[in-house]
Protein backbone atom coordinates (compact mmCIF):
# COMPACT_ATOMS: atom_id res chain seq x y z
CA UNK A 1 0.00 0.00 0.00
CA UNK A 2 2.56 2.73 0.78
CA UNK A 3 4.59 1.83 -2.28
CA UNK A 4 1.13 2.52 -3.86
CA UNK A 5 0.55 5.43 -2.01
CA UNK A 6 3.97 6.79 -3.10
CA UNK A 7 3.71 6.33 -6.87
CA UNK A 8 0.39 7.88 -6.94
CA UNK A 9 2.10 11.31 -5.06
CA UNK A 10 4.83 11.05 -7.40
CA UNK A 11 2.31 12.61 -10.00
CA UNK A 12 0.91 15.08 -7.84
CA UNK A 13 4.44 16.66 -7.60
CA UNK A 14 4.44 19.82 -7.70
CA UNK A 15 7.32 23.25 -7.24
CA UNK A 16 4.80 25.15 -5.15
CA UNK A 17 5.04 25.36 -1.57
CA UNK A 18 1.39 25.73 0.45
CA UNK A 19 3.77 28.31 2.42
CA UNK A 20 3.63 32.20 2.65
CA UNK A 21 7.78 33.23 1.97
CA UNK A 22 9.09 33.20 4.99
CA UNK A 23 7.61 29.89 6.64
CA UNK A 24 10.42 27.81 7.74
CA UNK A 25 10.36 24.23 5.68
CA UNK A 26 12.93 21.28 5.56
CA UNK A 27 15.37 21.67 2.88
CA UNK A 28 13.89 18.09 1.17
CA UNK A 29 10.55 18.75 1.58
CA UNK A 30 8.38 17.72 -1.37
CA UNK A 31 5.07 19.34 -2.41
CA UNK A 32 2.07 17.32 -3.97
CA UNK A 33 -1.37 19.08 -4.99
CA UNK A 34 -3.86 18.84 -2.69
CA UNK A 35 -6.11 16.39 -3.98
CA UNK A 36 -6.44 13.72 -1.67
CA UNK A 37 -7.86 13.35 1.81
CA UNK A 38 -5.72 11.72 4.82
CA UNK A 39 -6.07 11.19 8.06
CA UNK A 40 -3.21 12.67 10.41
CA UNK A 41 -1.88 12.13 13.82
CA UNK A 42 0.13 15.14 15.25
CA UNK A 43 1.50 16.49 18.58
CA UNK A 44 0.33 19.92 18.35
CA UNK A 45 -0.41 22.90 15.51
CA UNK A 46 1.51 25.99 15.66
CA UNK A 47 0.19 29.72 16.10
CA UNK A 48 0.59 29.67 12.12
CA UNK A 49 -1.54 26.72 11.51
CA UNK A 50 1.76 24.07 10.84
CA UNK A 51 0.85 20.36 12.23
CA UNK A 52 4.09 19.39 15.01
CA UNK A 53 5.13 15.77 14.47
CA UNK A 54 2.28 14.76 11.79
CA UNK A 55 2.10 10.84 11.27
CA UNK A 56 0.21 9.74 8.43
CA UNK A 57 -2.65 7.39 9.59
CA UNK A 58 -4.77 6.37 6.32
CA UNK A 59 -5.83 7.24 2.97
CA UNK A 60 -9.84 8.66 2.89
CA UNK A 61 -11.02 8.11 -0.20
CA UNK A 62 -14.24 8.30 0.89
CA UNK A 63 -13.86 12.24 0.76
CA UNK A 64 -12.50 14.74 -1.05
CA UNK A 65 -10.94 18.20 -0.39
CA UNK A 66 -14.23 19.96 -1.51
CA UNK A 67 -16.02 17.50 1.53
CA UNK A 68 -13.54 19.27 3.89
CA UNK A 69 -14.56 23.25 3.15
Amino acid sequence: QLADLYATLLTMRTDESPFPNGTKVPKLASWVKPVLVVNVKYYDITKTGQLIWPIFQRLRPDLTPEDLR
